[in-house]
């Protein structure tokens, strides 16, 4: 599902269709490169400024993604406010943590006879953080003039490999007292069909080294395949392979009220979560996983949270997962 960044590079530009892109045809040709059959375009390493600019795009489709689970949004992207020091950033619905972040490349694709365009931003060891894709009624004209004022006129140094640590909320989750009870991944599955059935607003949330994305589902269909799944609305989506999960979890708060969904990978890092509001109801949601255990499988004892302190491996993600589930 989704892919580490290549190497491999390709002839000269000129020598390709990619010759014949207007980007291309307004903007200076130096410093680019064609990798995996898409063209890159080396950007300055400057994330504040690369970041608030992009909302000057109009409507967009961003994405967070990791090896596990991708979640994409739709809409124009948030104002971006970032602390002094620079090292990280809030805006909407998104959290930025920009150590990890070591290069930004605006991409350029042909697809079906039309051009594609998006923003992408990857850390030193190539694993894709965030993308920007942009959209039929995006402003061409303002992602084609980012990319000249913040595109770089030579090869931009890749950073030295961010040595990661445990987050305070990674202790947190360690010591955590909720109580937590392992699910089977058809319990999961039909656990995700009833919130669809019973029209369950939640909050997905998802991150990788360098960003959190959180998307409000009032999910309107699952779409399901043997080794994938789709949970959607219509300007969000979260896709995933269950499969590759190593632990799916039915988490209930001691402390207060709501309930949580999580997915670890195999070595315990939680790689997203789907979230009812405070105000849903613990004991419908209860009642749902009871008849669902019931119905697939048998409950697990209840277990304790491992927290993985290794980063995510590096995958590239592209804008046509949440079309292809």
């Amino acid at each position: 599902m989704l892919n580490r960044m290549s190497r491999e590079a390709c002839p000269r530009v000129e020598d390709t269709a990619f010759a014949a892109s207007p980007l291309l045809a307004s903007a200076v040709r130096e410093n680019v490169r064609i990798v995996g059959g898409r063209l890159l375009i080396p950007l300055l390493p400057r994330w504040p400024v690369l970041i608030r600019g992009l909302r000057t795009f109009g409507p967009v489709i961003s994405f967070c993604g990791n090896p596990w689970a991708l979640l994409g949004t739709a809409g124009r992207y948030p104002e971006v406010w970032s602390t002094p020091c620079g090292r990280k950033a809030r805006g909407g619905d998104l959290e930025f943590f920009f150590p990890p972040w070591s290069r930004a490349f605006a991409t350029i694709e042909k697809e079906s006879g039309s051009w594609i365009y998006a923003a992408e931003f990857v850390d030193s060891l190539r694993n894709v953080l965030h993308k920007i894709h942009l959209t039929a009624e995006s402003d061409w004209e303002a992602f084609r003039w980012w990319v000249e004022i913040n595109r770089a006129p030579s090869p931009v140094a890749e950073t030295t490999p961010y040595i990661r640590v445990r987050s305070g909320v990674e202790v947190g989750l360690a010591s955590c007292e909720d109580e937590i009870l392992p699910v089977s991944e058809t319990v999961f599955r039909a656990m995700l069909r009833q919130i669809v059935q019973e029209e369950f607003s939640v909050q997905v949330c998802l991150s990788n080294e360098g960003l959190a994305q959180r998307a409000e589902v009032s999910a309107k269909f699952l779409r399901e395949k043997r080794d994938s799944l789709l949970l959607a609305a219509v300007n969000c989506g979260l896709q995933t392979r269950p499969g590759d999960l190593g632990e799916i979890c039915f988490q209930r708060s001691r402390t207060s009220p709501g309930w949580a969904l999580k997915a670890y990978e195999p070595g315990g890092r939680l790689v997203f979560s789907v979230m009812a509001p405070a105000d849903c109801c613990v004991q419908r949601a209860e009642e749902m996983l009871a008849a669902c255990c019931a119905k697939f499988a048998k409950g697990n004892p209840a277990s304790r949270r491992r927290v993985l302190q290794a980063p995510f491996p590096g995958r590239h993600f592209g804008s046509k997962f949440l079309l292809e589930a």
